[in-house]
């Protein structure tokens, strides 16, 4: 979605779509937050409204829409572990 600088850092604020038969399915946002470092932006679940700053209690879903700052190298890390098993 979008990346910026700060001091010789760039990190990117990416929007992920829980994929069917993703091990994210089942997991918590914190799980992200904490495992892949990364700042929750917002959670959005099929046909409601997007929270910002969501609790990390929330459940992923398969369609939930989560938009997430972190550094490129683990914004790639986690597209790979959003494929399906």
């Amino acid at each position: 979605m979008n990346s910026f600088y700060i001091d010789d850092r760039r990190p990117q604020t990416v929007k992920l779509i829980v994929a069917p038969g993703s091990p994210l399915v089942g997991r918590k946002l914190g799980f992200l937050k904490e495992a892949r470092q990364v700042t929750i932006l917002s959670h959005r679940r099929k046909n409601r409204e997007a929270e910002l700053f969501p609790s990390e209690e929330v459940v992923l879903q398969v369609e939930d829409k989560v938009a997430v700052l972190g550094q490129s190298h683990v914004i790639g890390q986690l597209h790979a572990l959003n494929q399906p098993a």
